[in-house]
């Protein structure tokens, strides 16, 4: 087997009365991997997809707003109500778990906090939350697999993939292609969503790639260096660039630079538009957040959402892939 991702270890975040989530030691999923592999290689599938549970992809702005949604609805957290199961199950049947672009579905999504996931003491820090949220880490919502139509195990129904992401677990070597990967370039910027590039034209020769149920534990550390506002707007950029890419591909079968153009300036225009959700959410009288981190995050997403509102995503060029 070989994996296309480096940064997931053996360990996967589940569902807690007292946390919201805890994480647990997953020796047990290498050998889930392992039996799928023994099952579905045999069978001629080539490459499993899933998701992950722990850090969102980066650029996490799209999970945003959910989660000021959680930290806003409440007094107070440790908040508690006699119907925190049954919104916490429809919240795990949500779509999408990774990006918050279109709608708003309500009460029935509200999470309760009663301790930080994330600390092994459950101590609630205000400065902390702004601080992961800044670096675009989760704070209510880590991200976890599409449950959609499939159990919450590795040993999950199959459907066909269709766009990559999260973990890529490749069973046989001819769908270990560097050509199958394809970016767009916009100055130094070049586009994510490799996987799904990738995904998307190693079907189109044949391959057959089916998703999987596979919550490995993304743990991504913050990046180090730049000003956590420049390489959130440098990562928004490059998310809208690959998705464009990726919605070009999937609809004309091709790369096409004006068609990506609009679908990246469509997904760009979406960020914005849910940058400006959040920062209402948070201007509002009636929010529990404490008035410095508050100042500090209303600060960090108005200068982002302005940062985004000049980009003109003119001169994109496609390029090759970078791929190590």
């Amino acid at each position: 087997m070989w994996s296309l991702d480096e940064d997931f270890r053996f360990e996967v975040l589940v569902p807690s009365i007292e946390r919201g989530f805890r994480r647990v030691a997953g020796g047990a999923l290498l050998h889930r991997l392992e039996l799928l592999a023994l099952r579905y290689g045999p069978s001629g599938i080539d490459a499993l997809v899933g998701g992950n549970s722990g850090a969102a992809p980066v650029p996490a702005l799209g999970l945003l707003r959910r989660q000021l949604f959680d930290l806003t609805s409440t007094p107070a957290p440790g908040v508690q109500t006699s119907e925190r199961g049954r919104r916490l199950a429809a919240w795990l049947r949500r779509r999408d778990p990774y990006y918050d672009l279109t709608t708003d579905r309500g009460e029935e999504l509200w999470m309760p906090l009663r301790a930080a996931w994330w600390r092994e003491s459950g101590e609630w820090v205000w400065d902390e939350v702004v601080e992961r949220l800044v670096l675009g880490l989760p704070v209510t919502r880590p991200a976890l697999p599409s449950l959609d139509e499939m159990p919450p195990t590795a040993w999950g129904h199959l459907d066909v993939a269709t766009v990559a992401g999260g973990n890529t677990v490749l069973l046989t070597p001819r769908v270990l292609r560097a050509d199958a990967f394809v970016q767009i370039r916009w100055g130094s910027v070049r586009s994510r969503r490799g996987d799904t590039t990738w995904c998307i034209n190693c079907r189109k020769s044949g391959a057959m790639i089916a998703r999987a149920s596979i919550p490995l534990l993304h743990d991504r550390a913050p990046r180090r260096g730049a000003p956590a506002r420049e390489t959130t707007v440098r990562d928004a950029v490059a998310d809208a660039l690959g998705v464009g890419l990726y919605e070009t591909l999937g609809a004309l079968g091709r790369a096409d630079q004006e068609a990506t153009s609009r679908g990246a300036r469509r997904r760009l225009a979406a960020v914005i538009e849910n940058l400006a959700a959040a920062t209402a959410q948070l201007e509002a009288p009636e929010t529990p957040f404490p008035p410095d981190p508050r100042s500090r995050l209303l600060a960090f997403l108005r200068d982002v959402a302005g940062a985004l509102t000049g980009v003109q995503l003119e001169g994109i060029e496609l390029g090759e892939a970078s791929v190590r």
